[in-house]
């Protein structure tokens, strides 16, 4: 795995944590009767929040391929982010200190498994958890339980076709070399992100299909997007999977923007980055740069509806947008022409705010409308109705 790959895969497993991590935390929340489950001794009660924890340790099993080492290097990426948010950003802090619970309930489990070094155990182990979290969440539909089973057969009969290993023979039959780690998780299979379509997978949807990304539009240009919730919801690790896919293709450049100086995005990306503002009057200087970039490319090349390595899709990321749109007109009026027109000169304007109101995007709702035309995900419990609210008004 070549270094960038390898870093990739780090911030991708971050981010699935980080995003499980802060949903444990709301189901947590919601309160519920226990759950009364099997063991070697007999029936045992589970508390509600106990319950939750299993589930979600599961969805990060799966997520990181049941892998004990990326397991371990995420929690620890995870505890180390909660200790440094715990005064400036305590929900955060809670929701990384989550994940870093949930990844060590799921090393646990590999190693329980005696998956840790062992490809079929690993397999199988997927297979169950697969199984056990679709029933969790769709067990009230008999035709959700009903695939889920079948799946889990196909899934162990895979597993337990796979040939032995004597005396813990490498799959490829190759002696690993001096130094390797012996992981024997899934190879990282890398960025998702599809040139053809212009999109890449950003995880699974209410309904279960596949949730997507529309990074730019081939033979159009560059997408906008926005990405809102409250405190602790994900979506610094949602705005994480939509950066990352991005830097790992040489045809987009990416701008990043924390205005409040919260340092949430971390160092492999802000490394990657062609630009980078830890102020608001940063970000507005950002924005006014973009919009001269697009100035200049429409005077001196046109439209640009397909990126490439020489000129770059520019992909303008703000962490809260809403404290630089707050009662500031100018800088309400320069993303307002990025969201407008930017797209077809192959830049693009991503934003992350606490809600949908207008008040976060300076009372524009031009601006609202622009950022959530192709690409909007609202997060936590209300999300549902706040896309609908959001695609009424615009």
């Amino acid at each position: 795995m070549s270094f960038a790959e390898d870093r990739s895969e780090a911030v991708a497993d971050v981010a699935h944590a980080r995003r499980y991590g802060g949903e444990c935390l709301v189901r947590e929340a919601d309160g519920g009767s226990g759950e009364t489950v099997g063991t070697e001794t007999g029936p045992r009660m589970l508390s509600h929040a106990e319950t939750v924890q299993i589930v979600h340790a599961q969805f990060v099993l799966i997520a990181l391929g049941a892998d004990l080492g990326r397991l371990q290097t995420a929690g620890r990426s995870c505890y180390r982010t909660a200790v440094a948010l715990q005064r400036e950003r305590p929900a955060d802090s809670r929701a990384y200190a989550r994940a870093a619970d949930l990844c060590e309930r799921a090393a646990r489990l590999v190693v329980a498994a005696g998956a840790a070094a062992d490809e079929r155990a690993r397999r199988r182990l997927l297979a169950v958890a697969e199984h056990d979290t679709a029933v969790a969440t769709g067990a009230v539909d008999p035709e959700v339980a009903d695939r889920a089973r079948r799946v889990l057969e196909s899934a162990l009969a895979g597993a337990d076709s796979l040939p032995d290993r004597p005396g813990g023979e490498d799959p490829a039959g190759a002696t690993p070399p001096a130094g390797a780690t012996g992981r024997r998780g899934p190879r990282y299979p890398g960025p998702t992100y599809d040139a053809a379509t212009g999109r890449h997978r950003v995880g699974v949807g209410a309904a279960g299909d596949p949730a997507h990304w529309q990074l730019n539009t081939p033979g159009v240009g560059m997408e906008n997007g926005l990405i809102c919730g409250a405190a602790g919801s994900g979506k610094s690790s949602f705005l994480l999977m939509v950066l990352y896919e991005a830097s790992c293709r040489p045809e987009f450049e990416l701008w990043l923007a924390e205005p409040a100086g919260r340092r949430a995005l971390p160092e492999p990306l802000t490394g990657a980055a062609a630009r980078t503002a830890a102020t608001r009057q940063e970000t507005v200087d950002l924005l006014r740069d973009a919009v001269g970039v697009i100035a200049e490319r429409a005077r001196a090349h046109g439209p640009v509806p397909d990126p490439t390595p020489d000129l770059p899709g520019i992909l303008l990321a703000v962490e809260d947008c809403a404290p630089v749109f707050a009662d500031d007109p100018e800088a309400t009026r320069l993303a307002e022409r990025v969201v407008a027109v930017g797209g077809r000169f192959g830049v693009a304007l991503v934003a992350t705010a606490p809600d949908a109101g207008l008040a976060s995007f300076g009372g524009s709702r031009a601006l609202r409308t622009g950022l959530a035309r192709t690409n909007c995900f609202p997060l936590g419990p209300d999300g549902r109705r706040t896309l609908t609210e959001v695609r009424r008004a615009g």
